[in-house]
């Protein structure tokens, strides 16, 4: 099934507000092209910041991170430092 195809089943037959269907079609879409979600974010920061820090310091600033781009409501796929490397 295509995007297109979900799209009008929300649309037509649930009656969801097409932009707002467009939106988190559009995140979800961004997620998969990615290959990236919130856990996948967090291991990769994680790993990022352990090559410079303990490990304390590397968990305690990768959820710094999360809480950060969480509370702007930026997609994960839009996240900065990890977004888009090679799985570790």
């Amino acid at each position: 099934m295509t995007f297109e195809r979900i799209r009008e089943i929300i649309v037509e037959q649930l009656g969801v507000d097409e932009a707002e269907v467009k939106k988190y079609l559009g995140v979800i879409k961004q997620r998969l092209d990615k290959k990236i979600s919130g856990a996948v974010w967090q291991r990769r920061e994680y790993h990022r910041q352990l090559k410079q820090k303990s490990e304390h310091a590397a968990l305690t600033a990768m959820v710094q991170g999360y809480m950060k781009y969480s509370s702007m409501n930026i997609p994960v796929a839009e996240w900065e430092d990890v977004a888009g490397q090679d799985e570790k």
